[in-house]
């Protein structure tokens, strides 16, 4: 069992993107597009690969991985690309939505204050 299906099943949670693993990013996205997560299914999916794959990056930036031309970083720059070109075109989210998702004031992906 992965990190967010036991954070759900423990959560009692019906998705992944229902649980404080995902929703502090998909509060962002909300703030940020002036959509409201859970209106409409076409903006949900969107906002789902949107969050899925922003704290993808995340993680592989935090793990040393940044995003380039070759191997591990090729990967990387497509999931963030994707993060970018499925929300936008395919769902009709405005592109605003990313901008500024990956800052939370100083705070870290969970939304606590970032220890030193």
């Amino acid at each position: 069992m992965g990190f967010e299906r036991l954070v759900r099943a423990l959560q009692g949670k019906h998705s992944n993107y229902d649980t404080d693993v995902f929703q502090p990013i998909i509060k962002e996205i909300e703030r940020i597009t002036g959509l409201r997560y859970g209106d409409k299914e076409e903006t949900d999916v969107a906002m789902r690969v949107c969050a899925d794959h922003l704290r993808a990056v995340a993680f592989s930036i935090a793990d040393g991985q940044l995003p380039g031309n070759a191997k591990a970083g090729y990967v990387i720059r497509r999931i963030l690309r994707r993060a970018v070109h499925v929300p936008r075109t395919e769902r009709r989210v405005p592109l605003q939505t990313h901008a500024g998702v990956h800052q939370r004031d100083g705070r870290g992906l969970s939304g606590a204050p970032r220890t030193a």
